[in-house]
């Protein structure tokens, strides 16, 4: 008699790679597939649902490798998800959870699985902004006051300082109970370097998380490096906590976006964007918020950058993220060069 382990594996079910375009592969079968789940082959490389086409499965691979036609890949019943947990603060990770920082693996002996694209809280989860995040700049706190759960758009020239006020920002907070986030989206290995030894010895690691993807990987992996930073920031908001997410550049994100949708072949919109770019970056900055206690009590504030030419910002995507936030940071590099 076949055990019921032996079963389940017989009756799993399976797709065939039919033709591959860079890291969009394209599958037959898996008949009750579903976007966002895992699938594996043999050998261990992981894909990820991307689309749901009439006759094919879009998957995206989570990996630099390629697969020949024919390649089996199979279901394995899993979503999507990121094993959170305290053990992460003071940690460097990359989109998929593993340690960049060179201090060995992550202790995952508290954790808890979570899906990267969750259902939306609702408005019935949220309150009214009503306390203040003090950055440390005076110009800012006094000026221009910032909400815990508000949703600011940093945005300016290149060299113009901005991330400079971040990390200031990330360090001032070392003796409050604020967590902050980091994500480094498709930045340079020299600058995230660069990144985590300031903070380091700043000892604001001690208190943050810098989540980063290299301007050498793939469009898949920069695409997810918001959405893992989004969701540590809603374990640590669960928990009554108040987090600071920056997501650094969304310019980046939206291009790598914009790839991988003119690579499977979908219509182009304005500035060949495709047409969801919108509803994509709104459902993103729509996870932060300030939360009634019967949704954690916590909040997360966000700080989406974009770097840009201000001579000319009436551009699609950036006119896209400032109606999306409720307010905006300019920086201009002459004036950050007078100090």
């Amino acid at each position: 008699m076949m055990d019921t382990t032996q079963a389940n594996k017989s009756n799993q079910e399976v797709g065939y790679v039919v033709s591959s375009k860079g890291y969009l592969t394209y599958l037959d079968g898996l008949p009750t597939i579903k976007i966002n789940d895992l699938v594996t082959t043999e050998e261990g490389l992981t894909g990820l649902v991307h689309s749901l086409n009439p006759t094919e499965v879009e998957v995206l691979l989570l990996s630099s490798s390629t697969v020949p036609p024919g390649t089996q890949f199979k279901k394995t019943g899993k979503r999507l998800e990121l094993e959170v947990g305290d053990y992460l603060i003071g940690r460097a990770i990359n989109p998929l959870g593993l340690s960049i920082d060179g201090k060995g693996m992550l202790s995952r002996s508290k954790s808890e699985k979570r899906e990267l694209e969750p259902p939306s809280n609702s408005i019935e989860a949220r309150e009214f902004i009503s306390t203040q995040l003090v950055t440390g700049i005076p110009a800012v706190d006094t000026m221009i006051p910032l909400g815990l759960g508000q949703r600011e758009l940093v945005i300016g020239d290149a060299n113009s300082g901005i991330q400079s006020f971040l990390i200031n920002i990330i360090v001032n907070q070392k003796t409050s109970n604020l967590i902050c986030i980091y994500a480094a989206i498709g930045k340079p290995i020299s600058q995230i370097t660069n990144l985590i030894h300031t903070l380091q010895i700043n000892k604001a690691m001690d208190s943050a998380i810098v989540i980063a993807s290299s301007s050498t990987d793939g469009s898949p992996l920069i695409y997810l490096t918001p959405l893992t930073a989004m969701t540590i920031a809603e374990y640590f908001k669960d928990r009554g906590k108040d987090v600071l997410v920056v997501l650094d550049d969304c310019g980046i994100h939206a291009k790598a976006y914009r790839e991988i949708a003119l690579l499977g072949g979908r219509s182009p919109g304005r500035e060949s964007y495709p047409g969801d770019i919108f509803y994509t970056q709104a459902k993103l900055l729509e996870r932060a918020g300030k939360f009634n206690k019967n949704f954690g009590g916590g909040s997360i504030t966000a700080l989406p950058v974009i770097e840009l030419n201000l001579n000319d910002f009436t551009g699609f995507i950036p006119t896209n993220l400032m109606s999306i936030t409720d307010g905006h940071l300019l920086f201009k590099s002459n004036l950050y060069n007078k100090n």
